[in-house]
C-alpha cells in the first residue's frame, strides 16, 4: 500500500490536493485468499492446502506475496460463491479481468482467454449443478464480452 497525491476536482477538500490510499490489486487478492480460507473454516494454511490438493507453500504464496493469477483464480471465485461471500468472488473476478486487460495485447489473445474462462465455468457447472444459478449470469456476461471481442476482430473465416 502507498499514498498517492491527486488533484481534488470535486471541491470537497480545502487544499485542492488530496492523498488517497492505493491498495495494489495483488494485495486485495491475497487478503481475499486469507478471508476465503477463514470463511471455509480452515484455521491453517496446511488444512486449506490439503483441502485444495495443492502445496502448503503455494497457499502461503497466494496469501502473502504471489497471489494466484489467470485461470487459477476461477476455483477461488467459485468457492467464494459456495460460502456466500460475493464480495470475495468479486475480488477474484476483478483480478481476472484486470489481468485480461493488462496482458492481452490484442483481441485475439483476449478472446482466447475469455473462451477459456467460459469453458472452465461450464465444466464447474456440469460437475455441480447447484452452482447453475450463481454461475449462469457470469457465463452470460463472459459470452457478451466474447461477442464484443469478435465484433472488433472476428475469428478467422468470419467477416465483420
Amino acid at each position: 500500500m502507498f499514498l498517492s497525491r491527486v488533484i481534488c476536482t470535486d471541491g470537497a477538500c480545502q487544499s485542492r490536493s488530496c492523498y488517497i490510499l492505493i491498495v495494489p490489486q495483488k494485495n486485495k487478492v491475497a487478503q481475499a485468499m486469507r478471508e476465503l480460507r477463514s470463511a471455509l473454516g480452515f484455521n491453517s494454511q496446511q488444512a486449506f492446502a490439503q483441502h485444495l490438493g495443492i502445496a502448503i507453500r503455494t497457499v502461503a504464496h497466494y496469501e502473502n506475496d504471489r497471489p494466484p493469477r489467470g485461470a487459477a483464480l476461477i476455483p477461488f471465485q467459485q468457492l467464494a460463491i459456495k460460502v456466500d461471500r460475493p464480495e470475495l468472488a468479486n475480488v477474484f473476478w476483478e483480478a481476472v479481468f484486470q489481468e485480461l486487460g493488462q496482458s492481452a495485447r490484442n483481441t485475439v489473445i483476449a478472446s482466447r482467454r475469455v473462451r477459456k474462462a467460459i469453458d472452465s465455468l461450464q465444466n464447474v457447472v456440469s460437475a455441480d449443478h447447484a452452482l447453475i444459478p450463481q454461475l449462469s449470469p457470469i457465463i452470460a456476461h463472459l459470452n457478451v464480452a466474447l461477442n464484443r471481442l469478435h465484433e472488433i476482430n472476428p475469428p478467422e473465416g468470419l467477416s465483420k
